[in-house]
């Protein structure tokens, strides 16, 4: 009775812990970066923050904001959800890792209805985008 196959007498070898998915790197392996960032990246930030950083003006010469500005607008004034979540991550609402939102919110900025809503137990979040 000592060779059955129950759980009792029945041990494996522990597994080792793997480094994950993929082949392991080796000496002078193409996919090993040595070199860093792409040679042109630096410039093209630096074109790209320029870029965004030059004013518009708008045909009545009344309004002047920025490429980055105007493009903001856009996002925010969208009716895609996309655009709309990637202002809201810009501006700090949500954390990347877990979509939790994650609010530091000046209350002197609110006003008094505002902050009767949220006394009464109104959703945050309800009233911070609901336009009164």
């Amino acid at each position: 009775m000592t060779d059955s196959d129950t759980a009792d007498n029945s041990q494996q070898p522990e597994k080792k812990q793997g480094r994950g998915k993929g082949k392991p790197f080796e000496k002078n392996d193409p996919r090993i970066n040595r070199l860093g960032r792409p040679k042109g990246y630096d410039e093209a930030r630096k074109a790209a923050i320029a870029m965004l950083g030059e004013k518009i003006v708008s045909a009545d010469k009344t309004v002047a904001a920025t490429r980055f500005q105007m493009i903001l607008m856009d996002w925010i004034s969208s009716r895609n959800f996309q655009k709309q979540k990637a202002a809201l991550e810009l501006a700090g609402f949500f954390l990347k890792g877990n979509e939790n939102l994650a609010m530091n919110v000046d209350l002197r900025a609110l006003t008094d209805r505002q902050l009767e809503r949220l006394s009464a137990g109104e959703d945050i979040y309800s009233v911070l985008l609901s336009k009164e």
